[in-house]
């Protein structure tokens, strides 16, 4: 065999290997996307399928299986949570439900008390059990609702509504408790209505724990501000509230006390249904105030 000929044999093998190394590669990254795409599908759907690849390459094949083997794990897992996570709301709306009615039974019980015959003191003492059971009566309202809400969400009728119209129906509404508390909120909306589609009666009920929430814990300063884009921002003084007590604020497990009352669920339960209604609840702390900013994008936000 000449020199030549050698050469051209050895091209020859070399060219046939870099060919079947290309092919082998790109088989291989196809692979790999065929298994990354079913793991990204498989997280993001409920489904009793694994991931597949046509692929018989053996490393390829062992980290299928291993991934497989994860994706069992946690769909038992998020079995178990699911069932607990269960198990749970319909203990909360149980025992919300056992509360309410002896603790409303308690709060007229005392109020036919304070009409009978009784010392200052016994009356002083009265009133403290009255206010006392009261907001335990309320916590137990804001539990029941929420684990209801959780539990079992009702169907959302939504229609067309002004935000405008509906924000000054519900200041209207706490009027004659902002003027208890000596609040003269300053209010500023766009000249134009703010027109989404939402549930009417959840949106009242969002607008309402807000508005309570500021008179019953912010200061006496208090700006509430429409924007065209649809976000409702309120903004009062923070008193002693901190960072970390901002950003739990709107957990369901956790309690802020201001000093006159406890803040608990009634945050919780008001992200919750602008959640379900396709809007956001944020909460910040900025140069001693609270900002609440309630929003509600338009349509084409979403899907842009």
């Amino acid at each position: 065999m000449t020199m030549t000929g050698g050469i051209f044999i050895l091209t020859g093998c070399l060219i046939g290997a870099v060919v079947f190394l290309s092919v082998k590669l790109i088989l291989i990254k196809k692979s790999l996307r065929e298994i990354r795409q079913g793991l990204e599908d498989r997280l993001k759907v409920e489904t009793n399928t694994l991931i597949d690849t046509a692929s018989r390459d053996r490393d390829l094949v062992a980290l299928r299986e291993a991934l497989n083997d994860q994706l069992r794990e946690l769909r038992a897992q998020r079995r178990q949570f699911q069932q607990g996570d269960q198990q749970l709301k319909q203990s909360l709306t149980q025992l919300s439900h056992d509360l309410r009615t002896p603790l409303t039974a308690i709060v007229g019980y005392l109020q036919l008390a304070e009409e009978e015959p009784a010392s200052p003191r016994l009356k002083s003492i009265l009133a403290i059990l009255k206010e006392r059971a009261q907001t335990l009566r309320q916590l137990s309202e804001q539990l029941f609702s929420y684990s209801v809400a959780a539990l079992d969400p009702p169907p959302l009728t939504k229609q067309a509504v002004d935000l405008r119209r509906v924000l000054e129906k519900n200041l209207a509404a706490v009027y004659v408790l902002f003027e208890k508390q000596g609040i003269e909120p300053e209010v500023t909306m766009p000249e134009t209505p703010v027109i989404r589609t939402l549930e009417s009666k959840a949106l009242d009920r969002i607008l309402q724990n807000l508005l309570d929430n500021a008179a019953k814990y912010g200061g006496r300063d208090l700006s509430v501000t429409l924007k065209t884009n649809g976000e409702i921002v309120f903004v009062n003084s923070a008193g002693s509230l901190s960072w970390t007590e901002v950003e739990k604020m709107f957990d369901r497990y956790y309690t802020v006390n201001t000093g006159r009352q406890a803040t608990g669920l009634g945050l919780a339960i008001t992200r919750r249904l602008s959640e379900q209604q396709g809007g956001s609840l944020q909460g910040k702390l900025q140069d001693g105030r609270l900002i609440l900013t309630l929003s509600f994008p338009a349509e084409e936000d979403l899907r842009g």
